[in-house]
């Protein structure tokens, strides 16, 4: 979201216009959701090994 698109309405609400499609409207909390959604949790591994990489293949030496 780029801060340029955003502003804050009379009533504490925001706006968010983006570039193309129709604009929305949301509270303080549900812009809050919407930008920490895409972050992972913490600890978890963003990269999964399939095939030979894979540390659970039959013959691996790890």
């Amino acid at each position: 979201m780029a801060e340029s698109r955003l502003r804050r309405l009379e009533d504490g609400r925001y706006e968010y216009l983006p570039k193309k499609g129709v604009s929305f409207v949301v509270t303080a909390g549900q812009l809050v959701r919407r930008q920490v959604s895409p972050v992972p949790p913490a600890k978890t591994h963003l990269t999964s090994f399939h095939g030979v990489y894979a540390r659970t293949r039959p013959f691996a030496r790890w």
